[in-house]
């Protein structure tokens, strides 16, 4: 159901659309808007490693610094001398970019739509 959703704010979803009152609580609770994946790899720092890459899944890491290699597939990730690299590896896909450029994904995303690849979103 969720991938059925349209991708809009809750401002927009919601709180325009309630006609009833809605009140607030004030709280000191933090917030990070993880947007993509640049925004993820910030605010997960205290799992970095010494090179400070961050990892999830099954990985090799070789003289890499300031990377994101995540690996849900069914094999090992192995990466040699990548710097500020966004890895991301699934059954269905994988994609590599510039950590930097992690905004611009959207683009890919449009382009599958267009292609008619929504089954790798």
């Amino acid at each position: 159901v969720y991938g059925e959703l349209e991708g809009i704010s809750f401002d927009y979803g919601i709180m325009e659309k309630t006609t009833e009152k809605v009140y607030v609580v004030p709280c000191e609770c933090g917030w990070s808007d993880v947007g993509s994946w640049e925004s993820l790899y910030e605010l997960r720092a205290t799992y970095r490693d010494d090179d400070q890459n961050l990892t999830d899944g099954e990985t090799i890491l070789i003289g890499c610094d300031h990377s994101f290699i995540s690996a849900h597939g069914e094999r090992l990730v192995a990466c040699l001398g990548l710097k500020n690299c966004l890895v991301v590896d699934t059954p269905e896909a994988l994609l590599v970019a510039d950590l930097d450029r992690s905004q611009d994904i959207r683009k890919i995303v449009d382009k599958l739509k267009r292609n008619g690849k929504e089954n790798l979103l």
